[in-house]
């Protein structure tokens, strides 16, 4: 967990948006959704607009967009979980408890630290080997 604070301190938390596009394809190579992928690229476009200046963007439109960011944030970090838990529940047939809490107040980098590696089942040998 160390590594996830440094690297959140180092950049602010803008960190979250490649971890969040990573966390998509990630989702989307297991489980064929893509829909965490295109919320994170969402908000990726999102964040890009929230950083043009003032004479390009207006505030009417800043507080928009800033607002559609926020929901994306959530939707993506909630919608994230749901696949997660249902990936490894499908994938190992118990259920995998991710905190709704911690999803909420900490998103992407809570679901990323949760992760367990994955290992490809051994091969069954026959008793005639």
């Amino acid at each position: 967990m160390g590594w996830i604070i440094f690297v959140f301190a180092v950049t602010g938390g803008l960190a979250a948006i490649p971890i969040g596009l990573c966390l998509g394809a990630w989702l989307r190579a297991r489980t064929r959704s893509a829909l965490v992928l295109g919320i994170f690229v969402l908000l990726t476009g999102a964040c890009v607009l929230l950083f043009l200046p003032d004479s390009i963007m207006t505030q009417k439109w800043a507080d928009a967009v800033g607002l559609c960011a926020v929901v994306l944030w959530f939707a993506g970090a909630l919608i994230g979980r749901y696949q997660i838990a249902r990936h490894y529940a499908q994938r190992e047939g118990s259920e995998f408890g991710l905190s709704l809490a911690f999803t909420l107040l900490f998103g992407v980098w809570y679901l990323n630290y949760r992760i367990r590696p994955e290992f490809p089942a051994s091969p069954k040998i026959s008793p005639a080997d």
